[in-house]
C-alpha cells in the first residue's frame, strides 16, 4: 500500500512540473506578443533567432504546446530585452524591468 502512495504522490510532482513549465512557457511567449506590440521586434522569428532559437521552436512552444521555453532563451530575453525574471517565473510585476 505503501508502494502505491508513493506512486501516486511521484506521479502529482511530475504533474505539476509540467503544468509548472507551461505556464512559464506561456508567459514567455506573452512576452514576446508584447515585444511585438511595443515594436522592438517585427517578428516572432526575429525574437526566436535573437534568442537563440529556431522560429520553429516558437511554433512548437505556442501551437503544437509540445515544447517548453529552455532556460537559455529566458536568459538570452532578459540580457537582451530586459525582461523581469520574477515575472516569468511567479507571475508577479511588470513584464519588463525599468
Amino acid at each position: 500500500m505503501l508502494y502505491i502512495s508513493y506512486i501516486k504522490t511521484k506521479n502529482m510532482l511530475a504533474n505539476e512540473k509540467i503544468t509548472e513549465n507551461r505556464i512559464i512557457t506561456d508567459r514567455f511567449l506573452a512576452i514576446m506578443y508584447q515585444l511585438i506590440g511595443l515594436r522592438k521586434i517585427k517578428t516572432k522569428k526575429e525574437f526566436a533567432e535573437s534568442i537563440g532559437l529556431a522560429s520553429s521552436n516558437i511554433y512548437r512552444m505556442e501551437i503544437e504546446n509540445t515544447m517548453n521555453v529552455p532556460l537559455y532563451a529566458i536568459r538570452m530575453a532578459y540580457e537582451r530585452y530586459n525582461i523581469n525574471l520574477e515575472y516569468i517565473f511567479t507571475g508577479k510585476g511588470k513584464m519588463f524591468n525599468e
